[in-house]
């Protein structure tokens, strides 16, 4: 297998139907470089070799750990934000329903 898409599930799909093509368990992955769109379906591919260069994985760690606390603060406020939406929807229900 060469790179393996964006997101995991394409990876799940692409797995699944070099599988069905060939009768075989994919035994290797090859990533070409780092970039999420090459590498994020690895996930699918957890009993292969993977196979890149020293490059790629020192660009993909550098590049990766760097960003994790970045989006893991990114992701906990739009959870925030969706909580908030949410809850003034339930509360806004919750009045329509008491009205009727």
């Amino acid at each position: 297998m060469f790179d393996t898409f964006l997101p995991p599930a394409a990876g799940e799909e692409l797995k699944q139907a070099a599988e069905a093509l060939t009768d075989n368990k994919v035994k290797y992955v090859m990533n070409s470089h780092w970039h999420e769109d090459h590498v994020y379906g690895n996930q699918a591919f957890e009993d292969a070799v993977f196979i890149g260069t020293e490059k790629l994985c020192s660009g993909f760690w550098e590049k990766h750990s760097i960003d994790v606390e970045k989006d893991l603060e990114g992701f906990t406020g739009y959870l925030n934000s969706q909580k908030e939406l949410l809850a003034a929807e339930l509360l806004s229900q919750t009045k329509a329903a008491q009205s009727v």
